[in-house]
C-alpha cells in the first residue's frame, strides 16, 4: 500500500497536463517502443523498455542508447511523470491494474505479425500520440517500399526455406512468412503445412530443394553463428547449392519500418 502511494503521489504531480497531448510517454512494450521513435520527437519520451537498446532484439538500439529506460516496475513508471502509458497486451498486471486505478492513460499493443497489423496499430497509435499525420506518411513510405519489390508469386517463384537451429522452420502466420511472400519467393515451410513455428528434420529440407536458405540472425557477431546453423555440408551437395541469407531478427521480432528493410534484403539475394 504504501509503494502504491509514493507511485500515486508521483503521478498527481504531474496530472495537471493530461488533457494536452501526450508529451511524456512511457512505454513497456517493445513493439510499441520501435513504432514510438518512428511517430514522436525525443524529447515527447520518458521511457523506452530496456529491451530497446539490445541490438540483438531492437531495429532502434542506437536511439533507445539515448533515452530513458524503464522496467515494469510501477513505481519506477510512474516516477517517470507519463501522461501516457503504452503497454503490451499481455503480462505486467500489477503494472497496469496500479495504472487503471490512478487514472493515467493507457493505449495497449499486441506482438505485429504482419503488415497489415502494424498499419492498423500505426494509425491508432498516431491517432493515440496526435500524430496521425506522421502515421500515414509512416504507412504511405512502407507500402511504397514494399510495391517497389513485391513481385506476385507464381509456380516458377524462387523457393525459400527458413531453417535453423535444431531444424526450427517458420511458415503460415509468421511475419517472416509474410516477409518471404513480400519479397516474392514461396516460403517451403508453409507449401510443406507448418504454421507460425515448426520444425523440420534435415532429409526433409534436404529434399524440399530450396533455392535460398534463410535463417534470423543478429548485426553483431551472432549473425556469424547464425550462419554456421544453416552451412550443414550436405546443402552443398545440392545441385545447384542453395543461397544462404540471415536476416536480422530484430526486425523480425515484431513488424515495424526495419521488417521493410528485411523484404528488400531478401528481394536482392533473390535476384
Amino acid at each position: 500500500m504504501r509503494a502504491a502511494a509514493v507511485a500515486l503521489a508521483f503521478w498527481l504531480a504531474s496530472a495537471s497536463g493530461a488533457a494536452a497531448a501526450p508529451s511524456r510517454i512511457v512505454s513497456l512494450n517493445l513493439c510499441a517502443d520501435i513504432l514510438l521513435v518512428a511517430l514522436v520527437a525525443p524529447e515527447r519520451i520518458a521511457g523506452l523498455t530496456r529491451h530497446a537498446a539490445d541490438p540483438q532484439v531492437s531495429p532502434i538500439a542506437e536511439i533507445a542508447r539515448n533515452l530513458p529506460q524503464v522496467s515494469h516496475n510501477a513505481e519506477l513508471v510512474l516516477s517517470r511523470a507519463p501522461d501516457l502509458v503504452i503497454v503490451g497486451t499481455h503480462g505486467a498486471t500489477l503494472t497496469k491494474d496500479l495504472i487503471r486505478r490512478v487514472g493515467l492513460r493507457m493505449h495497449a499493443i499486441g506482438v505485429l505479425t504482419s503488415f497489415a497489423e502494424l498499419r492498423a496499430e500505426l494509425r491508432a497509435l498516431g491517432d493515440v500520440v496526435e500524430e496521425r499525420a506522421q502515421a500515414e506518411a509512416l504507412v504511405a513510405r512502407i507500402d511504397a517500399r514494399l510495391a517497389a519489390v513485391s513481385r506476385p508469386l507464381t509456380a516458377a517463384s524462387p523457393v525459400a526455406l527458413p531453417y535453423g537451429a535444431r531444424g526450427g522452420t517458420e511458415g503460415r502466420g509468421s511475419l517472416l512468412d509474410e516477409v518471404i511472400a513480400r519479397a516474392g519467393l514461396r516460403n517451403r515451410a508453409a507449401e510443406l503445412g507448418i504454421g507460425a513455428w515448426g520444425t523440420l528434420p534435415l532429409e526433409m529440407a534436404l529434399r524440399a530443394k530450396p533455392d535460398l536458405l534463410v535463417l534470423e540472425g543478429h548485426a553483431d557477431s551472432a549473425a556469424s553463428r547464425g550462419r554456421d546453423l544453416i552451412r550443414h555440408p550436405a546443402f552443398d551437395h545440392m545441385t545447384p547449392p542453395p543461397k544462404r541469407v540471415v536476416l536480422p531478427g530484430s526486425a523480425l521480432l515484431c513488424a515495424g519500418p526495419a521488417t521493410v528493410d528485411a523484404v528488400e534484403q531478401l528481394a536482392a539475394s533473390a535476384r
